[in-house]
This record gives structure tokens, C-alpha cells and sequence, in this order.
């Protein structure tokens, strides 16, 4: 089981390692870009997003899910490089049609997503963006079908370097503003694209199959709804607070959901790793399930942790590393970080409901949850600004999170530790409640020992909970114990002068004289 787990972690440290280092400067950067873009700026960028993350899903057609779906049933090599040609005919040709229609209409999106006219050319820009994209879920897709992540890894970090350092550039040294984000979008998405197909260019062979086409759209069609309605999850909220409050407190909100960003790329990570390790589990072990309720419970437990953790500090950076101008934001960092957690619980306790062909469900299940989140923004906006829309948001995830996990135990039954699973989450919204609270009451050396004490009760009160169960209590005193060998070995082991024993005397005499 452990083994498991630290091969899932690896996958998900490799993934996320793609990012991390491009993440961490673009955070690093922040004091920068708001320098030179505005609160308004932001919002424009947050509204742009729509167009790139409405775009891919549709143009996909499923293809990517279908891809994944194939490959675990699927061992012989020719097949597979039938299913990726298929993949990648229908991708392509459904991101031609689409974008043409989008460019011709790219000054009304416009001002239906900003609210007057003069975007239309960087509604246009983040088409073209958008088009690379789509192309490029095949490739990727095909690599991480394969697990190889770390040519995932490789081909996402130099997409994401190419993009931070032109946007650096357009922004700051030519100062072309919201114009410089898009094209450093653009660009860093065709150096992203190129490097992608350079890892799979042996495997990518045009080909048509009809009957094999049919099989991939009819599982694949049904993500496509889900997924566009995932991105109304996502952004509704922000659309509504745009349409409401105006673009000043949209670019709030999506700063914000940059100092949340530990949160929601820490989920991300596990759950590009989780997708390909979750079949090859079910379709080898003997007994998935168990592994399942294991991995659930200990990322329940982390991510809770991590939930606190940036509720606690995102606020205190976002002072630290931004102008004035953009301190309100520091009032929405929890409610943001909210959305990320309900949003990894939704994902990983519908565990099981991809283990057939039937998806029916999934469109069925992200329509109630977007219905919720449209409606939970247009009640509480008005309310609590934009908070209300993250709580909104926050909803519309946990709604999924039940529907998904009644519809995958009837495909696929898995036994949770529910008191350890409910009993972490109850605790760290306490504890994030509280940091909320400081937020609004105290100055700053009061929200900073808050803070540290919720950093370090939270993590005594798991252990606590987790030690409940006999088999997890074993556990982590096992991995005490190892922890404390090994430290105890080392300091032994610095303390005490080099020395030549009989044992490493006899490791060193040639085997033919032993």
C-alpha cells in the first residue's frame, strides 16, 4: 500500500514539478506585474480565460478521455497508434471549424465578456491561443496515457518558461499591458505545442477508423457538456462579479485566486497523476478499492492542511507583495481557497464512475452543479460581493461532490473512512473560518500568531482523528518509528569518527577470497 501511495506521489511531485518552478516566478514576479497593470487590467485577463477555457473542451470533443479510456484496454501497439491518429484527425479538424467561427465573432464576445467595445482584437489573440491548446491535449494526452511524466514534465516547463519571460518582456520592458499577457499567452502556447509533438512525433500518424471513432465519441462526447460546465463553475462566479461590481473588483477577485494558488496547484498535480494511476490500478490489483479508501483518506487529511495554510498566509502575501491598490483582495483569499478544496474533494470521491462506458450521468451532474453555482452568485453577490460568489462557487462543488459520489458507488463501490474524512474537513473550515475572522479584527501581529497556532493545531487534531482507526494508527507509528531510526542512525552516525569495521573489511575482500 505504501508503495502505492509514493508511486502515486512521485507521479504527482514529477507533474507538478512541471509548473512549480514557472508558477513560483510568476508569483515572485507579482510585485512587478502590478506595477504596470491595474485591478481593471486583471479583471480583462480574468474574462479572456473564458474564451481559452471554453474553447478546448469543445474543440476536444472528449478525444483526450476517450484516449485514456482506450489505452487500458488496449495492449497491442498498433491499436494504440490507431487510437491516437483518430484522436488527433478529429481534434484537428474540430479546432479549424470552431476557430473559424470564433475569430469571425470575436468582437461580440467581446463585449458580452468585458461590457463594451475595444477588446475584440485580444478576443482574437486568445483564440488563436486557444486553437494551440486544443491541438495540443492529443500529444499530451498520449504521454500521459503512457505515464511519462517527466517528458510531461520537460515539455510543460518549457512552454511555461517561454510564456513568463515574453510576458515579462511585453509588459514591463515595452509596457504593452493586458496586450502583452495575451501575446505571451500565444506565444508561450505554440513554443508548448512544438515541444509536445516533438515528444510524441513517432506516435502521431494521422488515421480514420469509423467504428473506432464511433466507440471514442460515444465516451468521450459526454465529458464535453461536463467539462464546459466545469468551466462555468470555475468562472460564472467571476463573470457575475464582472457583470455586477465591475472589472476593478473581477481583477480583485483574480488576484485573489493567485495567493490561493498552492491550494489549487498542489490538487491540479495529483489529479493529472490520479487520472492515468487510477485505471492502471483498478485494471491490475487485486483489490483497488482498498487502495482507493487509503489514498482518499491521507489527501483528504493534506489537503485540509493545506487549505488552512493558505487561508492563513496567502492574506499576509498578498500584502507583502502587491500595491495598495489590491490589498482588499486579502478578504477573499479564504473564500477562494475554498473553491479549490471542494473542487479536489468532487474529483477524488467520484472515484469509480470511469470504470465503465456509461458517462451519461457526468453531464447530468455538472449541469445541477452550475445551476447551483449560478444561483448561489446571483443570491449572495449582491450580499457579500465577491465573496459571496467564491461561497457560491464553493456550492456548486460540493453538490457534484455528493451526486459524483452516489453515482460511482453504485458503478463501483469503495468504503470510506467517512468520521476521519468529515472529522479533517470540519476541522480545518473551523480553522479557515477563523483566519477569516482575523482578517477583519486584528492588526498585524495578532493575525500572525493566529496564523501559527491554527498551522499548528490543525495537524495535532488530524494525527489525532487519523490514530482513530486502528489500521491508520499502526501505520503512522510505523512510519514514526522509521523516521526515528534514521534520525537517530544519522546523528549516530556524525557523531561517531569514520571507522573500518570487521563488516566493511569483509565488503571490501574480493568475493573469490570469502
Amino acid at each position: 500500500m505504501l508503495k502505492k501511495l509514493l508511486s502515486l506521489l512521485s507521479d504527482a511531485l514529477v507533474y507538478g514539478s512541471s509548473t512549480i518552478l514557472a508558477q513560483l516566478i510568476n508569483f515572485l514576479l507579482l510585485p512587478l506585474y502590478t506595477q504596470y497593470l491595474t485591478p481593471q487590467d486583471y479583471g480583462v485577463v480574468a474574462m479572456l480565460a473564458i474564451v481559452s477555457l471554453v474553447y478546448v473542451p469543445i474543440a476536444n470533443l472528449g478525444m483526450s478521455n476517450a484516449i485514456f479510456r482506450r489505452f487500458n484496454l488496449v495492449k497491442d501497439e498498433a491499436e494504440r497508434l490507431q487510437v491516437l491518429g483518430v484522436g488527433l484527425v478529429t481534434v484537428v479538424g474540430a479546432t479549424l471549424i470552431f476557430g473559424a467561427i470564433c475569430l469571425a465573432a470575436s468582437r461580440p464576445l467581446g463585449i458580452a465578456l468585458m461590457g463594451e467595445r475595444g477588446f475584440g482584437h485580444l478576443v482574437a489573440i486568445t483564440v488563436v491561443y486557444a486553437m494551440l491548446e486544443s491541438v495540443t491535449a492529443i500529444p499530451m494526452a498520449a504521454l500521459r496515457a503512457d505515464r511519462r511524466v517527466k517528458a510531461v514534465a520537460v515539455a510543460s516547463l518549457g512552454k511555461l518558461l517561454v510564456m513568463i519571460l515574453v510576458t515579462v518582456l511585453l509588459v514591463a520592458v515595452v509596457q504593452l499591458g493586458v496586450l502583452g499577457v495575451v501575446l505571451g499567452n500565444l506565444i508561450g502556447g505554440a513554443v508548448g505545442l512544438a515541444l509536445f509533438v516533438a515528444f510524441t512525433h513517432r506516435q502521431m500518424r494521422p488515421a480514420f477508423d469509423r467504428a473506432l471513432w464511433r466507440a471514442m465519441l460515444k465516451y468521450g462526447a459526454p465529458f464535453v457538456p461536463h467539462q464546459i460546465q466545469a468551466v462555468g463553475l470555475v468562472m460564472v462566479g467571476q463573470y457575475i462579479v464582472r457583470r455586477d461590481l465591475g472589472l476593478h473588483d473581477a481583477g480583485l477577485f483574480n488576484i485573489a485566486l493567485k495567493f490561493a494558488l498552492p491550494l489549487a496547484f498542489v490538487i491540479d498535480a495529483v489529479q493529472k497523476a490520479w487520472v492515468p494511476f487510477k485505471f492502471q490500478i483498478h485494471g491490475r490489483e487485486e483489490n483497488p478499492a482498498a487502495f482507493f479508501r487509503t489514498a482518499i483518506t491521507y489527501y483528504t487529511v493534506a489537503m485540509a492542511y493545506l487549505w488552512v495554510g493558505v487561508a492563513a498566509w496567502g492574506p499576509e502575501l498578498l500584502r507583502l507583495m502587491t500595491e495598495a491598490q489590491f490589498h482588499t483582495a486579502t478578504l477573499l483569499v479564504a473564500a477562494v481557497a475554498t473553491i479549490s478544496m471542494c473542487r479536489g474533494m468532487r474529483f477524488m470521491l467520484t472515484t469509480g464512475m470511469e470504470f465503465n462506458d456509461d458517462m451519461r450521468a457526468v453531464p447530468v451532474i455538472t449541469f445541477v452543479g452550475l445551476a447551483v453555482v449560478i444561483a448561489g452568485c446571483l443570491l449572495l453577490v449582491p450580499l457579500w460581493g465577491a465573496s459571496g460568489a467564491a461561497m457560491g462557487t464553493a456550492a456548486g462543488w460540493c453538490v457534484m461532490a455528493a451526486l459524483g459520489y452516489m453515482v460511482a458507488q453504485r458503478k463501483y463501490r469503495v468504503v470510506y473512512q467517512w468520521p476521519i474524512v468529515a472529522g479533517c474537513l470540519l476541522v480545518a473550515a473551523g480553522m479557515v473560518s477563523i483566519t477569516y475572522a482575523s482578517q477583519l479584527f486584528l492588526d498585524l501581529p495578532g493575525r500572525l500568531a493566529v496564523a501559527l497556532a491554527v498551522s499548528i493545531v490543525y495537524p495535532t487534531i488530524a494525527l489525532a482523528i487519523l490514530c482513530t482507526s486502528t489500521e491508520d494508527r499502526h501505520r503512522v507509528t510505523r512510519t514514526l518509528r522509521r523516521l526515528r531510526s534514521r534520525l537517530l542512525a544519522r546523528g549516530d552516525a556524525k557523531a561517531s569518527p569514520p571507522a573500518l569495521d570487521d563488516a566493511a573489511v569483509q565488503s571490501n575482500v574480493p568475493p573469490e577470497l570469502n
